[in-house]
């Protein structure tokens, strides 16, 4: 679902603050949202199993 969102481009808001239960797929599509999506200019991964499992520089680049 996460992964999906990349196609509504109106989506400028991203609140995945206390998202339980992640795990290396929802990692990935956040990554590939990211990457895809031009118009997000807020995430809130705070206090999000997320932050954990963000180990590569390409993420990190991805969030810019």
């Amino acid at each position: 679902m996460i992964y999906n969102l990349a196609f509504s481009p109106k989506i400028r808001v991203l609140d995945l603050n206390g998202m339980q239960g992640t795990n290396s797929n929802t990692v990935e599509a956040l990554y590939k949202l990211l990457n895809i999506s031009g118009s997000i200019e807020h995430l809130d991964i705070s206090e999000s199993q997320v932050l954990s499992q963000i180990a590569s520089l390409e993420f990190m680049k991805s969030i810019g």
